[in-house]
């Protein structure tokens, strides 16, 4: 016993003693600072180079030269960093040929950047996640989505009011998603380890040449009725320099912002009476001032309720040239295609208040624009049938017709989908596609066992 509890008391004096030890290195060691591990957002500022065959959006505010290359006939995309090229896939910020780049979001810590690229619709976003360390090495950490469950918890949240980390985990990177209320990690779902780029000498010289074209110093002499009263104003613009030289604009009615050209203007019009903003975007290309995209809103109000309250964003269908823009027109925007998220679009074809014009119709470019941009499959289909039905609804025929054919045809066995084509057809008078569809219609509520019982009355008309 007396030999236990010497052993055991060995023990204790040998860990004392380790601990003391311990001690005694700690205080002779000299300490230094932890590494920061921790990821800070660069808000930083992209100028927008184009021309006839490709764009490109530098970056500022970054330790390195950065830029994302986009060629519009092939439609090849880089990410450039020190003159070395990288394939990177990022198909959401092209918009209208040309690069947006206001959703790529830059990180920083003590050892590496990080940049997101939206690669998919606001829908469900996507991001591909691109590394540079100190050593300016290039690092594909793959792209990173929600699953479906997470998605659902953020509801109707857009991607503009969603704020994204970038945090360290055991496993590696992720990305985490914060609406406000609820944090969720994004997982990672593909990988790609090759992303070296096959750039042609042809390729670098155009780039090179865009370059030094935006070098030069251009100068544009514009006339601008900001009043609407038909007296023109004159303006200098130098894009180089963005600089404005006028004898008033004293409103700040024109102005740069991004390296943008931006022209802005409020107006309140009344029965009803209506607070309208326009702000129109402008780019420097190939030695033309063009337009880029027009931010809208509009706040109608009667007897002091308010009825609308609505926000949209216009994109040209083709270049259309600052002589070209009809300032300040509503009709001018329903030539334009509105940039919408499939619940918008849905908001649209649903307001109530249509004796003030809170919104207009959905055009059939505008829907070809939707299907881009939010792809029609199992987790969108829902929505896509309840917009075309809506659009019948609001006797926009032809619309509801486009939308139903995609969707009957990609999703053969949907059976509201054929009764909704059914009744558009029917009204377009197309009867005898009409008629098919309403015999496909009751074939699938009887394969399917559903209760044919609710079958409208219609359908048994119209198919005699």
């Amino acid at each position: 016993m007396e030999k236990i509890f010497l052993v055991v008391l060995s023990i204790i004096l040998l860990n004392c003693s380790n601990k003391e030890r311990k001690k005694e290195i700690v205080a002779n060691k000299t300490i230094t600072q932890p590494i920061n591990n921790n990821f800070e957002e660069i808000i930083s500022k992209s100028k927008v180079q184009s021309n006839e065959t490709l764009s490109i959006a530098g970056f500022t505010e970054t330790e390195f030269a950065l830029s994302l290359i986009f060629f519009k006939e092939s439609e090849k995309t880089f990410l450039n960093i020190n003159e070395n090229y990288f394939n990177v896939n990022w198909d959401y910020t092209i918009q209208n040929e040309s690069i947006n780049s206001n959703n790529v979001l830059l990180f920083k810590n003590s050892t590496e950047h990080i940049i997101l690229i939206p690669t998919f619709s606001e829908e469900f976003p996507t991001f591909q996640m691109i590394g540079i360390n100190k050593n300016k090495e290039f690092i594909n950490y793959g792209e990173y989505t929600y699953s479906l469950a997470d998605f659902e918890k953020l509801g109707n949240t857009t991607f503009d009011k969603i704020k994204y980390q970038i945090v360290k985990q055991k496993d590696g990177l992720r990305i985490k998603a914060f609406d406000g209320q609820k944090e969720i990690l994004l997982s990672d779902y593909s990988k790609n380890e090759n992303n070296e780029a096959h750039i042609t000498q042809s390729e670098r010289n155009e780039i090179i040449l865009l370059r030094n074209e935006n070098m030069k110093e251009v100068v544009h002499n514009i006339s601008l009725d900001l009043n609407s009263d038909g007296t023109k104003e004159n303006f200098e613009i130098n894009f180089n320099q963005n600089t404005i030289n006028s004898l008033k604009n004293s409103n700040n009615e024109i102005y740069f912002e991004s390296n943008s050209l931006i022209v802005k203007k409020e107006i309140e019009e009344n029965n009803p009476h209506d607070f309208i903003s326009y702000k129109y975007y402008f780019q420097n290309s190939n030695n033309s001032i063009v337009l880029s995209k027009i931010d809208f809103k509009k706040e109608t109000y009667v007897k002091n309720d308010d009825l609308c309250n609505l926000s949209y964003v216009y994109l040209p269908n083709k270049k259309i040239h600052f002589s070209e823009v009809d300032f300040f027109d509503k009709k001018f925007l329903q030539s334009l295609t509105r940039d919408m998220s499939l619940n918008q679009a849905i908001e649209i074809v649903t307001k109530t208040n249509q004796h003030y014009n809170c919104t207009s119709n959905l055009s059939t470019i505008e829907l070809e624009f939707l299907l881009e941009k939010t792809f029609l499959d199992d987790n969108s289909v829902n929505n896509y049938n309840n917009l075309a039905y809506y659009l019948e609804q609001n006797k926009q025929y032809e619309e509801s017709c486009y939308l139903l054919k995609k969707i009957t045809q990609k999703y053969p066995n949907r059976v509201v989908a054929w009764l909704n084509y059914g009744d558009a057809l029917w009204m377009l008078a197309e009867k005898s596609d009409a008629k098919n569809a309403y015999q496909k219609y009751t074939s699938l509520m009887k394969s399917q066992h559903k209760d044919v019982s609710k079958i409208p009355r219609r359908v048994y008309d119209r198919v005699k």
